[in-house]
């Protein structure tokens, strides 16, 4: 089969379309494969590693003397600008199979349409493609090198991954590492088709913990080697996710506002465009460290004992009684193998905010739990915003239990925020307990 990829990239319209497709075509290791593409200013027509066929122009009447004389069975379209009209040209004057990726759901004449991003839905296209077309939706494409790299064991640090894209031509990079502590250390990804790159560079250079790659192979180690990351919610939203990594996305173009809207019904961080304060209250929100017990040290795990035995706190716990230290690391060793509970030390920055847990871990469910560290004040917000982010985004759960006294007002406030309503009421040693919900 000789298979025909028709795709750009420049400094205004990206990279990531070339990026992508190079993994589909992946997928078609018994193919001929041919790139077709215009010679654009700051394209990456040098790194796609199969032939080239260069266009002097857009016009369908070029391209169908490509698929002719290369004799093409397959063309693969990406490309915004490229419409059903044009497809249609196609498939009529040379009889090839067309697959044709979108993300926007525009209308298009094709044998196949593939959205890959997690957020499409195929219904959507019922009214925009001929009635024999296939529609796949929702197979993000993951390169092998993300695979491979989350085998490995994972660096403990801070560092926060960027990537804006190949072009980045709103220059969010540099409004990002300019935003960020000046401690913060950071893996800058860029390409040479970056208009600031020059301005990137010399910044790199007077703040040495800011790390400029450009035209990295290596994105799948960079991303593993950090703790969260500010991207685009593009492509590479789809393998920071498979990482596992937090992340705050930042618009950057008309064609992300499906993407954004998504993320924001899942909970997500997600921004329509680069607001400072926005970013600086996602971004505290995004730094919460979530430090399981089983990896505490000597020092930490004495202190969340000291909390734990605070009266203030210990007066809500179901056993009120103080906890000897011995019972304590007994306790901590015994999670070790432990797959329905886990208990977090959640830190922020050199701060430590307090305790959260899952307790009765399902497929689909959990109990919670939460108590502040007793020296802050007005943190049981950010301690719940990380529970449940963690349980819907990571264990990918879909509803929460939580279990308080009735007469204990403060909790009763902070899971009403959150949206948890009461469920039952039960009496628990001579207390009135309430049991209180949220689903997905």
């Amino acid at each position: 089969m000789n298979l025909l990829i028709r795709a750009d990239s420049s400094s205004q319209i990206g990279l990531g379309h070339i990026m992508r497709d190079l993994v589909l075509a992946q997928q078609y290791p018994e193919a001929s494969v041919t790139f077709a593409c215009r010679d654009l200013n700051g394209n990456i027509i040098d790194t796609i590693p199969y032939p080239v066929h260069v266009l002097a122009s857009d016009t369908s009447e070029e391209l169908i003397e490509c698929i002719i004389s290369l004799e093409i069975d397959v063309v693969v379209f990406d490309h915004y600008g490229i419409d059903a009209a044009y497809e249609k040209r196609i498939k009529e004057q040379t009889g090839v199979t067309i697959l044709s990726m979108d993300d926007t759901y525009q209308p298009h004449y094709c044998d196949i349409l593939y959205n890959p991003n997690i957020y499409a839905q195929s219904q959507r296209y019922r009214d925009l493609v001929p009635k024999f077309c296939e529609i796949h939706c929702a197979k993000p494409l993951i390169r092998d090198e993300f695979s491979l790299a989350k085998q490995h064991p994972k660096p403990l640090n801070d560092a926060v991954f960027i990537s804006m894209g190949g072009s980045d031509p709103m220059n969010l990079s540099m409004q990002i590492v300019q935003s960020l502590p000046s401690d913060t250390y950071a893996n800058l990804v860029t390409t040479t088709s970056n208009p600031h790159l020059n301005e990137l560079r010399n910044y790199a250079a007077e703040h040495p913990n800011i790390r400029l790659h450009i035209n990295a192979s290596n994105i799948a180690a960079l991303m593993h080697e950090c703790s969260f990351a500010i991207i685009t919610p593009s492509s590479i939203a789809h393998e920071v996710m498979f990482m596992e990594l937090p992340f705050i996305a930042i618009q950057s173009a008309d064609n992300q506002s499906e993407f954004v809207a998504y993320m924001k019904r899942q909970g997500l961080l997600a921004m329509e465009h680069f607001d400072q304060g926005q970013f600086q209250t996602l971004l505290g929100r995004l730094t919460l460290r979530l430090i399981p017990f089983t990896e505490l040290n000597d020092a930490e795990k004495e202190m969340i004992l000291a909390w734990r035995n605070h009266p203030d706190i210990r007066m809500w716990m179901l056993t009120s009684n103080e906890i000897s230290l011995d019972e304590h690391l007994r306790f901590i060793e015994s999670l070790k193998n432990r797959s329905d509970k886990r208990y977090f030390l959640v830190r922020q920055a050199n701060d430590y905010l307090g305790v959260v847990d899952l307790t009765d871990i399902t497929l689909t469910s959990a109990e919670i739990g939460i108590y502040a560290n007793p020296d802050k004040r007005g943190v049981g917000t950010l301690l719940m915003d990380a529970l449940i982010r963690y349980a819907f985004n990571t264990l990918k759960l879909t509803k929460l239990i939580a279990n308080v006294f009735s007469n204990n007002e403060k909790a009763k406030r902070l899971y009403q925020k959150f949206d948890f309503t009461e469920t039952d009421r039960a009496i628990h040693n001579g207390k009135e307990m309430i049991t209180l919900e949220r689903t997905l």
